[in-house]
């Protein structure tokens, strides 16, 4: 792809030409800045990057005293698992890794849980929302299929505008607390592979060119089984697409695998054929050398590298919890190929880059470790291509039309000199202009589009909230597991006290 007028198959298509901006666009090998430039679509399609275009145009965007970036894509999400069981606090169990989840995650045994409960349109439409609001205009989405198949999910993406890579979660078991509260698996392959026929129903609807793509979405590589791996490489293979699951995110899981195949994870999915170029490890924390796993150095990374694996690195959800990825700019040093995801509340690409640079130099102790443009990189150009869409991510002719404006001339900002390190480091949700999917706009500003999604997610949210203590196996309230931190205020103000 060329930094070149192209009018081949577009001169019969109105143009959209966005002018003045500090673009950073793809010179077919890595993001540059481009000053002033010129960003020139017709469709969903870039025709042109460069100085002047000089063809004809229907409308002008004056993009003056912004940055142009491409969309962000997220490698991982999870866009309508029950927002508010979603959040991150400071409270919960140690002993799983998700106890800071509100739902924590397990239900009572022979109980069903968050997870098996349907996603709610609204809730679907404000974690599709917020992904756009922040400057996400593609994810992969974690999320089971429901008594639909699937069809809600997609439909809410297309009414939104944004692309969203699914197909509805296969798993081959469940984690549950017993009475004693004590965490025991329950295997259920039979579930799996139902969930594996229904995930392809829902791949051989998919109309091609669409904003809804698929892959294959394996839950987690603790809860399946040789058969049902199998079953979703051969899906995979089926409709020539990609398989992503989560897979070393957690310690305990890392010593499970050596306990029981004298394996850490990667070494077994390695055994298991579930490594390539074309799977997407979720996390892929847990590696041999990692401080949490007491584990000497192996050849964990060497191997993923080798393989041609992507990992999708979800920074801010690990970091709430006290630990990271050792380290970002390791993996990327061994040839890995990373992408970014927007795993948590309140799905913010911006803020899971700025954790990514911080936590990469933290974990080194280098300042000059996970640099702003190799995060950036990662978030565009590494997600699109985990997630099989080298169409995406960058702003070259030929690539979609998903674009997002992002104003500078803000104190958040303060004055600019390199615009990846302006997005990675200093960029809020709030500079956000525009944001541009599939040639068109979706979002610029509007505050009574936000305000009524937003109230709509929250009043979901507090229903969700109301069904903790049901779902919760001792039976405790929200505010016993999860109490605030701030005392509520009980004093009584005197009467007739001098306001000074």
């Amino acid at each position: 792809m060329a930094h070149e007028q192209e009018t081949g198959g577009f001169q019969h298509q109105p143009v959209t030409l966005f002018q003045g901006a500090t673009v950073i666009a793809w010179d077919g090998d890595r993001h540059c800045r481009l000053d002033d430039g010129e960003v020139a679509i017709a469709g969903d399609t870039i025709c042109f990057v460069g100085r002047v275009y000089d063809g004809p145009v229907a409308t002008r965007v004056d993009a003056t005293g912004t940055i142009l970036s491409p969309g962000l894509v997220s490698a991982h999400s999870h866009v309508g698992v029950q927002s508010a069981s979603r959040l991150i606090l400071d409270g919960g169990r140690p002993e799983f890794s998700r106890a800071l989840f509100l739902n924590y995650l397990p239900p009572p045994l022979g109980a069903p849980g968050y997870l098996d409960r349907p996603d709610h349109p609204d809730s679907l439409r404000y974690g599709m929302a917020s992904l756009l609001r922040h400057g996400v205009t593609c994810t992969a989405n974690y999320a089971p299929g429901g008594p639909d198949g699937g069809a809600v999910m997609a439909r809410k993406a297309e009414e939104l505008g944004l692309r969203l890579v699914y197909a509805p979660v296969t798993t081959g078991g469940a984690y549950h607390f017993d009475p004693a509260g004590q965490l025991v698996t329950v295997m259920d392959e039979a579930r799996g592979l139902e969930e594996v026929a229904t995930a392809d129903e829902f791949l051989a609807g998919l109309a091609p060119g669409g904003l809804v793509s698929g892959m294959v979405f394996l839950d987690e590589l603790l809860l399946s089984t040789d058969r049902l791996t199998e079953a979703c490489l051969a899906l995979a293979a089926k409709h020539d697409t990609g398989v992503t699951l989560h897979a070393a995110e957690q310690a305990w899981e890392f010593q499970y695998f050596l306990r029981h195949y004298g394996l850490t994870p990667v070494g077994y999915m390695d055994r298991a054929g579930l490594l390539g170029p074309r799977t997407l490890i979720a996390h892929g924390l847990m590696t041999a050398g990692h401080s949490a796993t007491g584990h000497p150095q192996g050849d964990d990374l060497e191997i993923l590298a080798a393989s041609g694996t992507h990992i999708a690195h979800c920074p801010m959800v690990q970091a709430r919890r006290g630990y990271g990825m050792e380290s970002f700019q390791r993996y990327l040093d061994a040839g890995i190929r990373l992408a970014i995801g927007a795993d948590t509340w309140p799905l913010d690409m911006l803020g899971e880059m700025r954790t990514a640079a911080i936590v990469g130099k933290l974990a080194d102790g280098r300042f000059d470790a996970a640099r702003a443009v190799d995060i950036f990189h990662a978030a565009t150009v590494g997600s699109a291509d985990a997630l099989g869409r080298p169409d995406l991510g960058r702003i070259a002719v030929g690539a979609r039309a998903d674009l997002v404006l992002f104003e500078t001339e803000r104190f958040s900002v303060g004055p600019m000199r390199d615009p990846a390190q302006t997005l990675v480091h200093l960029a809020t949700p709030g500079d956000i202009r525009e944001v541009w999917s599939a040639g068109l706009r979706r979002f610029a500003g509007e505050p009574d589009w936000e305000a009524e999604t937003y109230r709509a997610g929250v009043r979901q949210a507090r229903a969700e909230v109301t069904a903790f203590e049901a779902d919760h196996w001792s039976g405790q309230r929200v505010d016993d597991i999860f109490p605030d931190l701030l005392p509520v205020w009980t004093a009584t103000p005197v009467e007739g006290g001098d306001p000074r």
